[in-house]
């Protein structure tokens, strides 16, 4: 477990673009870089426009007043697109679309421990069983090991087994 006086900083440090990528350096070092297809409203704007940012909520977030776009850095580090882009992978969206960016594989880029660990850290403070079961099944591929192994459905056993295999364990600490 890590212990929160040591937890990463994720708070922004600088956002820029790099051809049709969003590229986002953390205090704690770490860059993220997603498609700009993501965020349509990011895909539609002008250089000048994307350009135009601001940090929000202690650097926890960012804004584009032009383009009235907000982005967390817990959205990005989960890998998580906007509900439009979404839609639009769906079938569902209006012709004029972005194309569509080549597949996000969350798990080529758990690299290393630190990164699986930051990874783990943050869905399970999110809690959510959809999430907790996509990351370590994410987790489980950057390991080379079986795929979707879990469902949110997935009992105590199979999560506790997932993590032993993934050299882990699940430890308790008070909320």
């Amino acid at each position: 477990m890590i212990d929160p006086s040591e937890a990463p900083d994720e708070r922004l440090e600088a956002v820029r673009f790099e051809g049709e990528r969003l590229v986002v350096d953390l205090r704690d070092g770490r860059t993220l870089m997603v498609p700009t297809a993501w965020y349509p409203r990011l895909a539609r704007g002008t250089p000048s426009q994307r350009q135009n940012w601001e940090e929000i909520g202690d650097g926890f977030g960012i804004h584009w007043p032009d383009l009235d776009e907000d982005l967390s850095v817990r959205g990005l580090l989960r890998g998580i697109p906007a509900p439009e882009f979404r839609k639009a992978r769906a079938g569902s969206a209006p012709t004029g679309r972005p194309p569509a960016a080549p597949r996000w594989d969350t798990a080529q880029h758990l690299g290393s421990t630190d990164a699986i660990l930051a990874y783990l850290e943050a869905a399970f403070e999110d809690g959510e069983p959809e999430l907790v079961a996509l990351a370590l099944n994410n987790v489980a591929r950057a390991r080379g090991l079986s795929e979707d192994a879990l469902t949110p459905a997935s009992g105590i056993a199979a999560v506790i087994r997932t993590l032993k295999a993934l050299g882990l364990e699940l430890t308790a600490k008070a909320a």
